[in-house]
């Protein structure tokens, strides 16, 4: 849910050109390697490898690696499970 919420507001403040609030997403993302849910689900599967590699993408924006080029804002709901924005 932390990590949907992030993403859902680093696509709204790209749309709407906030840069700070573009940075304030793309920095809460970058902390997620280190959240321990996240560290603990890492043994058991690759969904925290797949959402650290949407945060690494919101970085610079670039392709979502999910299969195909895709962005981020096209992957993250379905790759994530997140509630449509």
């Amino acid at each position: 849910t932390v990590a949907c919420t992030w993403i859902d507001r680093w696509a709204a403040a790209r749309r709407d050109g906030d840069e700070a609030a573009v940075r304030e997403a793309v920095d809460a993302m970058a902390t997620s390697t280190s959240w321990p849910i996240l560290r603990e689900m890492n043994a058991e599967g690759d969904y925290p490898e797949v959402l650290w590699e949407l945060a690494a993408a919101m970085e610079t924006n670039a392709a979502a690696p999910a299969g195909t080029p895709t962005s981020v804002e096209q992957a993250y709901e379905s790759a994530l499970g997140c509630p449509g924005s």
